[in-house]
């Protein structure tokens, strides 16, 4: 429908103000009829009334003028209601107490889909889904009987059929013939369908989280505000009240297994969810009443709508997964103290032949060869058994000296300090200064780690003398954190350290044994800058590397 021009004013006002001109025309005529005196010959009474009767004309004009001037305020003001009311962006709407519409905009007939005439005289009801007619009868009947306003929202059907939303806003007003409902007609459908959608997705994520068999959690300030009955289960409480408001370490040891504190590692972790937007790491907590668990944690950040951010917590209980691999490690432990014994008497039976075989021979070798005189004439063949007996001595000793390496006498008379300052002595000489450290170690070390310790030391030194062109170079040996830590460095040539590449450093046979105790080895090395090769390895067995330093993290 096409929409009149509010600003235009209608015929009749045009008209008004042509007849109000004239009006202003003929007044002044009749002030110039009014300032000409009646002729003198003319009766006195004559000329009062004449007087009169002009004074009473421009009277007469005069309230005509201001009539006209009333009406035209009164036209001003109808084609400013029938802008508001007829062409109002919200639909507006006059019922009698029955439900019958008696009058409405064109708003309202649009919202509709009927026109004025096809919807005066019925029943607004009928265009309210079935279920929902009661509801629309109670609300007419409770906006005609009080003087309030009142709203509801209802399902509505248009004349051809189509659903809409809308927001009724009700008030009584009194009539001549009655009480009857004005009301006016918002159009929220799409406001209806956002709401119905967010009611969906609210009621999938409760769904989600209260019926998952993983703990979930809702945090605010690293505090909990909202936990589901499995976060309840794994904690071992009865209710919410005992867990709401508590920091996120609560029914947490003090100290974790990877020996720092709760309170501030929670709090490290939080922070590092706010930064990164999630965060996943494993967590050791008290079960109320039964051991302690260990669970793994993902922390996923939710922005707010008014800025501020919630935190969802997914705790999944992985306590049979990390005794397997405890018992995993024992096992593997087992393996690697089975092997490490067998290489140690494997190397003891070598070198006992080395000694009482072998060397035994070399000896008998040179006593008899020392027996044999040798004529003073003859210069060459006493030349070549001098040469021989030099080769003798020269055989025997490095069979002594291989014999003392593969039995370390040392280690099993003094122990793992003494054998590791023994290592540096022998492998240290005029152009390589070598220096030992070991710090005393507050637990006893297993007799296979430190044997293993022990060959990956002579390992390391070997290959510093060998490989490193280096003038200093040093051991270092300490605990920490349930860890022995044993570090090897040089100031010599160095080399470009490659992954998975140990070709020509004679290492392969050390990251095999640091796999086999569940060890870890970190090798930093640049051309002409040294080396530095760390290894870590478990005083206990079943205990994850990364542990020695930092929690475990994943993600």
């Amino acid at each position: 429908m096409k929409r009149p021009d509010p600003a235009g004013q209608p015929a009749s006002a045009s008209l008004s103000k042509e007849a109000l001109e004239a009006l202003r025309q003929r007044v002044e005529q009749r002030r110039h009829l009014v300032t000409h005196s009646v002729p003198a010959d003319m009766p006195l009474e004559v000329q009062r009334l004449v007087q009169e009767l002009q004074v009473h004309q421009i009277e007469l004009e005069m309230q005509y003028e201001e009539l006209l001037l009333a009406q035209l305020e009164a036209d001003k003001s109808r084609a400013q209601y029938i802008d508001l009311y007829e062409f109002a962006p919200v639909g507006y709407c006059t019922v009698a107490a029955d439900g019958v519409v008696q009058q409405l905009n064109l708003r309202a007939g649009q919202l509709l889909g009927a026109t004025r005439q096809e919807l005066l005289g019925r029943r607004l009801a009928l265009f309210v889904e079935m279920n929902s007619r009661a509801q629309f009868a109670d609300f007419l009947q409770l906006v005609l009987t009080t003087e309030h306003r009142h709203t509801l929202t209802l399902p509505l059907r248009r004349t051809d059929n189509s659903l809409f939303y809308t927001r009724l806003e009700g008030q009584a007003a009194d009539t001549p013939v009655g009480p009857h409902c004005r009301l006016a007609l918002f159009d929220v459908t799409e406001q209806h369908q956002a709401q119905q959608a967010l009611a969906v997705s609210e009621k999938r994520f409760r769904t989600l989280f209260e019926h998952n068999q993983d703990g979930m959690l809702l945090l605010r300030d690293n505090r909990f505000v909202d936990c589901n009955p499995s976060a309840l289960r794994l904690l071992g409480l009865p209710d919410k009240q005992a867990l709401l408001g508590q920091h996120a370490s609560a029914f947490s040891p003090e100290m974790q297994p990877n020996g720092l504190r709760s309170y501030p590692l929670a709090n490290q972790y939080w922070e590092e969810a706010m930064q990164k937007g999630y965060c996943q790491f494993e967590w050791c907590r008290h079960r109320v009443g039964k051991e302690d668990f260990w669970e793994e944690i993902l922390y996923t950040v939710i922005p707010e709508e008014d800025g501020t951010r919630t935190m969802h917590a997914a705790w999944r209980d992985i306590t049979d997964r990390k005794r397997a691999e405890a018992e995993r490690a024992t096992q593997q432990q087992r393996l690697a103290d089975a092997v490490l014994s067998a290489q140690e008497a494997e190397k003891s039976r070598i070198a006992e032949s080395l000694h009482n075989g072998l060397g035994q021979f070399l000896y008998a070798a040179k006593l008899h060869l020392a027996h044999i005189q040798l004529p003073a004439s003859d210069q060459a063949t006493r030349e070549a058994k001098e040469k021989v007996t030099q080769m003798l001595s020269s055989a025997i000793t490095q069979a002594r000296t291989l014999s003392h390496q593969l039995v370390p006498t040392t280690l099993e008379d003094f122990g793992l300090e003494a054998a590791l300052k023994d290592i540096c002595h022998i492998c240290g000489g005029p152009q390589l200064q070598f220096s030992c450290y070991v710090q005393p170690l507050p637990v006893v070390v297993p007799k296979n780690l430190q044997v293993a310790v022990f060959r990956m030391a002579q390992e390391l030194a070997n290959n510093i003398v060998k490989h490193a062109n280096a003038t200093k170079a040093q051991l270092r040996l300490h605990e920490q954190h349930g860890y022995l830590l044993l570090q090897a460095q040089d100031n010599g040539r160095g080399f470009e350290a490659q992954p998975n590449s140990d070709a020509g450093l004679g290492l392969s046979a050390m990251h095999d044994r640091v796999r086999l105790l569940s060890g870890t080895i970190d090798i930093r090395s640049a051309a002409r800058r040294g080396t530095t090769i760390a290894i870590s390895l478990p005083l206990e067995p079943g205990k994850h590397p990364s542990q020695s330093i930092s929690p475990t993290k994943q993600g």
